[in-house]
């Protein structure tokens, strides 16, 4: 089975589930292999980093839930394609997102993320709005965010913004709090990049 393996557990701070279709439960391991389609569950007071085959880092904070339905590493069509169903996540993306054939997608509620090359913190909130940022990778590069929702386009190429989408699609720029400032800086300790 561990070559249909997309990703393992970098990190582990308590308690992650994989989760399958039939709603088979797997207690995750550090290094233990991530597939396509399971629900990525990290439990109350609990952490998790997951790396990817093409090095995309996704850091998932306590009662945070992923799915990731399409992976694909290649040279000819990159993709990874995910969908944040609860919970705070931080992704510093990896090859595909960083390729200019290459597609990644990160879907919340309504709307959907494009990243190009870069480093984003995405917040889903229980009453169904979604925050939005952009943070410098491990490299100190800055890429882009395309957020589309309720058919309109916006992006953010600053690390000082965040873009608010609310439960009924309209999307709102403000400027970074000092708490999710200090969150950024927070994140980028956990991260240790793998160059390939």
């Amino acid at each position: 089975a561990d070559e249909n393996k997309i990703g393992s557990v970098t990190e582990i701070n308590g308690t992650i589930v994989a989760i399958t279709d039939e709603l088979e439960e797997r207690d995750l391991l550090i290094h233990d292999p991530i597939f396509l389609n399971e629900e990525i569950f990290v439990t109350e007071g609990s952490s998790a980093t997951i790396q990817f085959n093409d090095s995309t880092a996704i850091i998932m904070n306590e009662l945070t839930s992923i799915n990731v339905s399409e992976f694909e590493n290649s040279k000819k069509n990159p993709k990874l394609k995910a969908e944040l169903l609860k919970g705070k996540i931080v992704i510093e993306s990896g090859s595909i997102a960083k390729n200019d054939n290459g597609e990644m997608l990160v879907g919340v509620t309504t709307s959907s993320l494009g990243l190009r090359g870069t480093r984003i913190e995405v917040n889903l909130k229980p009453n169904g709005k979604s925050d939005v940022s952009l943070a410098k990778d491990s490299f100190g590069n800055v890429g882009e965010i395309q957020v589309s929702s309720g058919g309109q386009t916006s992006s953010i190429t600053s690390p000082e913004e965040v873009l608010e989408v609310s439960d009924d699609n309209e999307v709102v720029t403000r400027e970074k709090t000092n708490d999710e400032n200090r969150f950024s800086s927070h994140c980028l300790t956990f991260f240790t990049p793998v160059v390939r």
